[in-house]
């Protein structure tokens, strides 16, 4: 493409993008009182574009530099093209992607500002895919191209899922889970990621190519969904503690009478199903580790805590990039929604245990007896924070492990699309089964 038919094409889905803005922005109350201003480098090109309101004044183009905004992003045209691309490569996917994985991503000047408004600028970048890409639908629930099957409808009625909550002890504390099972069979305990809940779980957990087999459970944990903190919480600043983490799942399945159970972690709990493996491999017939490695660096991140910035609109953005594009939108809506309804300091207080205190060390990750109990890591091409790299590298520091890429899932594929993650699930349990047998029991 010549340079000037494609400077013109850029400024034509620039224009479009903003109509379908516009068109869009009386429909989000939180939309009009936004007024801020950034810059859009789009390599050779640069564009401003002022916000009043939730509302965009016609975009100006090649501004002078009497010209003022609060942030800026920025990249050469190639790493763009890639955005806009229908279905993106990993981490092309995401404005958050890339700017934690490309180098010639840049987002400059006041980054407070662009993470106040981070779910309408993704919102927006959604809007400019679907111009460059003229015969796509837009999705503008989740601000992204909507993509992937369509949701089956479930069969009205109720569901097979029970529903209880139980007390347990922890260290002298008494707790009051929330806990839902479902199925019959060998026991599988799904732990969920941080910040969020067992909702996650419910399509899993009424599905029966899994419940016809095996007796799944789940539970919030404390201060957690519908597990609400003990009271000893009252006027602390919350960290999850490991310890405190493995004696809680230890405490449900002895409440539970697990017997030996799978576990299936995502995220931080799939930290956690490594770190049982290690410290209880004979509590576990095996684990199963999503988006799990060794160490995960820089997802702590204090805009998750900030006094000026509504954790509730942010945190589901900083999740976002994290998810496949292909993930339909009703799954990655709910995934989302769930993340915008955590209570303060939770989700930074889940995050500091997964991206902060965790770490496996290397005589760790040796001395694990993967013939006690079996260790399968499983991550999502789509995840930029946990990345298959990651895990495949941890997983060779695990004389047994097995390690597999989804290359159509992120970092929640227990929740984006469970259909696909059930594909990678399956196979594994059916080889988890005989241990129910064959390994020793737990005093």
């Amino acid at each position: 493409m010549e340079m000037e038919s494609l400077e013109r094409m850029k400024i034509e889905v620039i224009e479009k993008m903003v109509l379908l803005s516009n068109d869009c922005a009386a429909s989000d109350a939180r939309d009009q009182l936004r007024t801020f201003s950034f810059v859009w480098y789009f390599g050779e090109l640069s564009v401003l574009l002022r916000v009043n309101r939730g509302v965009i004044a016609p975009p100006v183009i090649a501004p002078g530099i009497e010209a003022s905004w609060d942030f800026s992003m920025s990249a050469p045209d190639d790493v763009w093209m890639a955005f806009l691309q229908p279905v993106p490569k990993p981490p092309y996917h995401h404005i958050f992607a890339m700017w934690a994985r490309v180098s010639a991503f840049r987002l400059d000047a006041s980054r407070e500002v662009m993470v106040r408004h981070a779910g309408w600028l993704n919102r927006l970048m959604g809007y400019a895919r679907a111009a460059w890409n003229y015969s796509l639908e837009v999705d503008v629930s989740a601000g992204v191209t909507a993509q992937g099957l369509a949701t089956p409808r479930p069969a009205i009625g109720k569901e097979d899922i029970q529903a209880a909550y139980w007390r347990i002890q922890v260290k002298g504390e008494q707790h009051r889970i929330y806990v839902e099972q479902s199925g019959s069979g060998p026991d599988l305990l799904l732990l969920h990621t941080a910040g969020s809940d067992a909702r996650q779980f419910y399509r899993l957990m009424n599905d029966e190519r899994l419940t016809s087999r095996w007796r799944v459970s789940a539970f919030d944990l404390p201060g957690h969904g519908k597990s609400l903190p003990p009271p000893s919480w009252q006027g602390k600043q919350y960290r999850l503690q490991e310890d405190d983490y493995i004696d809680y799942v230890l405490a449900v399945c002895d409440a539970l009478g697990l017997d030996r159970p799978v576990v299936l972690g995502c995220s931080m709990a799939g930290a956690l199903c490594l770190r049982l493996a290690q410290r209880h491999p004979q509590r576990f017939r095996g684990v199963v580790a999503c988006e799990a490695a060794e160490r995960i660096p820089s997802r702590l991140n204090h805009w998750l805590i900030h006094p000026a910035i509504d954790a509730g609109e942010f945190a589901p953005q900083w999740i976002d990039g994290l998810m496949a594009p292909t993930t339909p939108a009703a799954q990655r809506q709910e995934i989302l929604w769930c993340y915008s309804q955590a209570a303060a300091g939770i989700f930074y207080g889940d995050v500091a245990y997964y991206s902060g205190s965790f770490c496996l060390s290397d005589s760790e990750m040796q001395g694990m007896d993967t013939t006690l109990c079996p260790v399968y890591l499983l991550t999502g091409a789509y995840d930029y924070s946990c990345t298959p790299d990651m895990s495949r590298r941890t997983a060779d520091k695990i004389q047994g492990a097995h390690f597999q890429e989804m290359h159509e899932l992120g970092h929640f594929p227990i929740a984006e699309n469970p259909d696909v993650f059930m594909q990678y699930l399956m196979p594994i349990l059916s080889a988890l089964v005989p241990y129910a047998a064959s390994a020793p029991r737990a005093d």
